[in-house]
C-alpha cells in the first residue's frame, strides 16, 4: 500500500477511522485488535495487504491474496445498550452499497444478511462481532472480508 501514508495524512481525528494501523501481513486483523485492545483508540481500523488467518461467517477460514484483497477491522467502543445495535450488520452493509453507488457509480445488491454482490458475484461481506456485560456493549469489531 504506497499511499498508506496520503491516507493517514487525511484522517478526521474525530471520526471513524480517527487512527489507521497498517500491517503488510498479520494472522487476521480481528486477532490483531483482540491482542492489542488495550492499545488500541476507539475508531481504530486495521488494515493489512494480507492476512494468513482471516475469520468468515461461522468460524470459517477466509482466504485472501496479497494485494488482491481489501482486509480491515474496525474496533468500536459504543458502551451503550445492546438494543441500540439491532440489525447493525446489515445497516453497516446498506452503508457501504450507498457510499460505492454514491462515489463510483456501481450498483451492488446486499445477500442477506452480511454479503455484498454485483450481478449475482459475491464481492464480500461484513461481519460484526460484540462483546457485551449484561446489556451494555463494551466492544465491536467490524469486519470486511472482500
Amino acid at each position: 500500500m504506497e499511499n498508506i501514508e496520503k491516507i493517514k495524512s487525511k484522517l478526521n481525528t474525530k471520526a471513524l477511522g480517527r487512527k489507521l494501523v497498517y500491517l503488510k501481513e498479520v494472522d487476521s486483523t480481528q486477532d490483531y485488535i483482540k491482542r492489542n485492545e488495550k492499545d488500541i483508540i476507539d475508531g481504530t481500523v486495521v488494515i493489512a495487504e494480507n492476512q494468513t488467518k482471516g475469520k468468515g461467517t461461522k468460524g470459517r477460514t477466509w482466504y485472501t491474496n496479497p494485494k488482491e484483497n481489501l482486509t480491515f477491522s474496525i474496533l468500536l467502543k459504543p458502551n451503550c445498550n445492546i438494543k441500540y445495535l439491532e440489525k447493525l450488520t446489515i445497516k453497516i452493509a446498506e452503508t457501504v452499497v450507498n457510499a460505492i453507488k454514491k462515489l463510483y457509480g456501481y450498483k451492488l445488491e446486499i445477500k442477506y444478511p452480511n454479503d455484498i454482490v454485483i450481478d449475482l458475484k459475491k464481492l464480500g461481506g461484513i461481519l460484526t462481532e460484540s462483546f457485551t456485560v449484561g446489556e451494555k456493549t463494551e466492544k465491536i469489531v467490524i469486519r470486511n472480508r472482500t
